[in-house]
């Protein structure tokens, strides 16, 4: 179930043509317009289709208002999962949904928990900010930092200079859940990974993969 412009079209695009590789059907495809209303009609669809798994994609708004539909309806699934999802993983998801926002998972990008410097930096920016580390925090702190770490090898503010730094990271001091930044010929991190995300008594924790989780995934999702 996802909005219907490019961001979740093309989720929805790729899930339709690569489902069938993991075992996996795909037993119903419903888009609908971030804009609207009311998802009601769309919701049955899901219902009607029975699926054991739920993947949502979409902004804040519209994914909050099909959980919060799917709770009205009384849509069972075992699991529901979010793919760069703007609702799911957002502190303040969990804030406004209480405990309908338990087990809901979603495939994002996050910090490593196993990090000790994951801790100071989730420490200071409450500090600062009052609320949550987000997703977007994150990457916005590690970006600073690898850009201050390339400064500093190109010893020049020069922009030709700064690329080339750039191109040749091998930046380990950083707090994500993956290996050293690198990056290839076309400018992509090699080592990028997200991490699977789950609410668990009020709290997004990461779950998968292993190395990286700091709580067992649940699965099926308890009866609410």
């Amino acid at each position: 179930m996802h909005e219907d412009t490019l961001f979740g079209t093309t989720f929805g695009d790729y899930i339709e043509k690569h489902i069938g590789e993991t075992g996996l059907k795909l037993v119903a495809r419903v888009p609908y317009s971030n804009q609207s209303p009311n998802l009601t009609a769309e919701v049955t669809k899901v219902a009607a289709a029975r699926p054991d798994i739920l993947i949502g994609t979409g902004y804040y708004r519209d994914q909050t208002l099909m959980v919060k539909t799917l709770k009205e309806q009384n849509v069972k699934v075992k699991a529901i999962i979010g793919i760069a999802n703007g609702a799911f993983s957002d502190p303040k998801f969990v804030q406004e949904m209480g405990k309908d926002a338990e087990y809901i998972m979603d495939v994002n990008y996050s910090y490593n928990p196993k990090n000790p410097k994951s801790k100071e930096v989730i420490e200071k920016y409450q500090q600062k900010y009052g609320s949550p580390l987000s997703s977007h925090a994150v990457y916005g702190y590690v970006v600073g930092k690898l850009i201050a770490d390339a400064l500093e090898r190109a010893g020049s503010t020069d922009q030709e200079k700064i690329r080339e730094a750039l191109s040749k990271a091998n930046f380990a001091d950083h707090i994500l859940p993956n290996k050293e930044i690198k990056f290839n010929e076309a400018g992509e991190n090699i080592n990028a990974a997200g991490v699977i995300t789950q609410i668990q008594n009020g709290k997004k924790l990461v779950v998968f993969p292993e190395e990286y989780a700091e709580a067992k995934l649940i699965f099926p999702m308890p009866l609410q």
